[in-house]
């Protein structure tokens, strides 16, 4: 399963969709021998696991059999410096910093108490070019 169009503060292009889930990718893989399809590594194993027989893209329908997927590096960059917002509370970051805040956030009430003591410090500019323009104490 990938990352939900909700959670992104602006609409995801769609190359960075999942095609089996229809969500952003996450841990996104492809096979270089085969196609240059990107899915979720999770969707693909479980593509594959249903479709043992086939063995093909989900996508271009090529055939897959002997080959192994890897990690799609520079899509995951992409869709890490992606801005999504919390579910659960106001934080935005990005999609790298999303995973150690939704910890937080979903385990305890920690984001509501730094929020109304006022100590929650964010700085989101999505017009801003560097990497760290994101940053919280949650």
């Amino acid at each position: 399963m990938g990352i939900p169009d909700e959670r992104f503060v602006d609409p995801p292009k769609d190359y960075f969709k999942c095609s089996i889930c229809t969500e952003v990718c996450c841990k996104p893989v492809f096979y270089v021998r085969a196609c240059q399809c990107t899915n979720c590594s999770s969707c693909m194993q479980q593509w594959l696991h249903k479709n043992a027989s086939s063995r093909t893209c989900p996508l271009c329908r090529v055939d897959l059999a002997g080959v192994k997927p890897l990690p799609n590096l520079l899509m995951k960059q992409l869709i890490d410096e992606l801005y999504v917002h919390c579910k659960n509370c106001s934080w935005e970051g990005t999609v790298d910093q999303m995973m150690k805040h939704d910890k937080v956030c979903l385990t305890s009430n920690a984001c509501a108490s730094i929020q109304e003591s006022g100590q929650e410090t964010r700085q989101v500019s999505r017009l801003s070019s560097g990497p760290d323009t994101a940053t919280s104490a949650v």
